[in-house]
């Protein structure tokens, strides 16, 4: 009888011990928390980059209607239009170099030209690729895609 006491006193004595628990505690709460944290980190850099995209599209529609002069290579030309897509050129390098996280190399712009009667209208697309920081996440990996456009009259 003092036997099954003894075993039940053990299990008594180590329910009621609290040595470890915040251990054990941290050590099923922490991979939870450390995926919430590098998630909200990743959504926020995905926004912030974004954003700069935005920002690098408006500039470089402002830099094209400044100086149209500025094309690349690859210009297409049909009737009133002139088309030019680049993946590195010195107008997404200068647009690029207002926004930091930007890379121009990594950058796609294209810009089309159309001249109407009386107005002139600038579009100007950009693409730029966003790859997460862990490979967990590559589910985010995506090409992040901007558009403007700028329509003036011609005096």
């Amino acid at each position: 009888m003092s036997h099954v006491y003894n075993k039940f006193g053990r299990l008594r004595r180590l329910a009621l011990d609290r040595a470890g628990a915040s251990a054990l505690e941290m050590a099923l709460v922490l991979p939870a928390f450390l995926t919430m944290m590098i998630g909200v980190l990743e959504i926020g850099r995905y926004f912030f980059t974004l954003e700069s995209l935005r920002s690098v599209t408006a500039e470089a529609a402002r830099l094209s209607m400044i100086d149209p002069t500025q094309k690349s290579s690859g210009v297409v030309m049909s009737g009133n239009s002139i088309t030019s897509c680049t993946a590195s050129n010195s107008l997404s390098t200068a647009a690029a170099a207002k926004t930091p996280f930007i890379y121009p190399a990594n950058l796609t712009l294209c810009i089309s030209y159309t001249n109407a009667s009386d107005q002139i209208t600038i579009r100007v697309s950009t693409q730029y690729p966003f790859t997460t920081l862990l490979p967990i996440l590559s589910v985010m990996n995506t090409t992040l895609t901007d558009n403007t456009a700028l329509v003036y009259r011609i005096n």
